[in-house]
C-alpha cells in the first residue's frame, strides 16, 4: 500500500514540473525578430549597448522634431504674392489681430504696388494694436510706402495719379505732414501752385524734415516767378488773360519759344473787341511766312508777368485747343526762365 502511494506521489509531482516547464517557456519565447518580448520603458530613447542612440532612432527623433514649413513662406519664396496675399487675407478673416501677419500682408502689398491697401493694413494695426512697437514699426513703415510710391509716381511720370493717391492718404490721416508735403510737391509740378500754396503753408515737420520743407518753399517762390505750364508731350500750354476795351477774358496760349511775336486768333480778337493798328507784320507759320493784322491789347498777364499796351498778331490758322502763340516778346522779359515743365 505504501509503494502505491509512493508511485502516485511521484506522478503528481512530475505532471507539475512538467506544466511549469512549459508556462516559462510560454513567458519567455522569442518575438518574430528573434528577440524576448522584454519592452524597455521608454523605446524612443533606449540606448543601444554603446550608450548613443541608434542610426533608425536618431532619425525617428529628427523627423519629429523637424517643424512643417508655413505654406505661405513656400509661395513667398516661389515669388507667388499674389497667392500669398490671398492666403494671408484667409487667415487674418478668422484671426483679424495677427499683427505679424498685417505686416506681412503689408509688404506684400507693398511690393506688388498696391500703395492704397499696403497703407491701409497699416493704419488697421495703429488702430487696433495697443503695443508702442507695432505702432511705431507701423509709422515707419507707412512712411516708407509713402516715399516708395512717390518714386514710382516720379519714374513713370504720371502727376494726376499721384495727385489722387497723396489725397487720399491726406483724407486718411489729415495732420500728418508727409502726405500733405508729397501732395503739395505733386501740385506745384502740375502747375496748381494756389493749392500747393495752401499746404506749404500748413506744413509741419511730422514725417518730413526741415530741410524738404523749405526746399519746397524755395520752389514755390520760383515758380511764382516764372510761367506756370501745362506739359502735353512735347506741346506746352499756359493760360494768360487779356483786357480789352469789352473786359478781361482767360485765353490757352501754346508756348512756341520759336515766335519771336505772340499771336491770337483773329476771330478772338474781333469777338473780344481788341483794337487793330495800321501795321502789319510777316509772321512765319507751319504754312509758311504769312502776312497779318497787329492789334494791341490793353494788357497780357502770365505768371508773374503782366504788359501793358501789348502787340499781337492775328492769325487764322491754329492748333486744335489753343487761342494763339506766347511768343518770345512775352517770354524774354519774364523774371526768372520757364522751368515748370512738368
Amino acid at each position: 500500500m505504501s509503494r502505491t502511494v509512493l508511485v502516485i506521489a511521484w506522478l503528481v509531482s512530475l505532471v507539475l514540473a512538467t506544466y511549469a516547464g512549459m508556462r516559462y517557456e510560454q513567458q519567455n519565447a522569442p518575438s518574430a525578430s528573434g528577440q524576448t518580448d522584454i519592452k524597455p520603458a521608454s523605446a524612443a530613447t533606449t540606448p543601444s549597448v554603446s550608450g548613443k542612440t541608434t542610426q533608425n532612432e536618431n532619425r525617428s527623433v529628427r523627423s519629429k522634431q523637424a517643424p512643417t514649413q508655413d505654406p505661405i513662406q513656400i509661395l513667398i519664396d516661389r515669388g507667388r504674392h499674389f497667392a500669398a496675399i490671398a492666403q494671408i487675407l484667409t487667415v487674418l478673416s478668422e484671426t483679424p489681430v495677427n499683427f505679424d501677419l498685417r505686416f506681412l500682408l503689408a509688404s506684400l502689398y507693398d511690393q506688388t504696388h498696391q500703395f492704397d491697401e499696403a497703407i491701409s493694413e497699416l493704419l488697421t494695426i495703429r488702430s487696433l494694436s495697443l503695443d508702442d512697437e507695432d505702432l511705431s514699426r507701423a509709422r515707419r513703415k507707412i512712411d516708407q510706402i509713402a516715399r516708395s510710391a512717390d518714386q514710382r509716381f516720379s519714374s513713370r511720370r504720371v502727376s494726376n495719379e499721384a495727385i489722387a493717391f497723396f489725397e487720399r492718404q491726406t483724407v486718411r490721416e489729415p495732420s500728418y505732414d508727409l502726405h500733405r508735403y508729397l501732395l503739395a510737391k505733386w501740385l506745384l509740378s502740375s502747375g496748381a501752385t494756389s493749392s500747393a500754396e495752401r499746404l506749404i503753408k500748413e506744413l509741419g515737420l511730422t514725417g518730413i524734415t526741415n530741410h524738404e520743407r523749405e526746399a519746397l518753399q524755395q520752389k514755390l517762390t520760383q515758380l511764382r516767378s516764372t510761367l506756370p505750364i501745362r506739359r502735353e508731350g512735347r506741346a506746352m500750354y499756359t493760360d494768360v488773360e487779356i483786357t480789352t476795351p469789352t473786359g478781361t477774358t482767360t485765353l490757352t496760349l501754346l508756348v512756341d519759344t520759336g515766335a519771336t511775336l505772340t499771336a491770337i486768333s483773329q476771330l478772338q480778337l474781333r469777338e473780344l473787341g481788341a483794337t487793330r493798328t495800321r501795321h502789319r507784320v510777316q509772321a512765319e507759320t507751319a504754312n509758311g511766312v504769312v502776312d497779318v493784322a497787329v492789334y494791341e491789347l490793353q494788357s497780357i498777364s502770365a505768371g508773374p508777368l503782366t504788359l501793358d499796351h501789348f502787340l499781337v498778331g492775328a492769325l487764322a490758322d491754329l492748333p486744335d485747343r489753343v487761342d494763339g502763340l506766347l511768343g518770345l516778346d512775352f517770354l524774354d522779359q519774364l523774371p526768372v526762365p520757364i522751368v515748370n515743365t512738368q
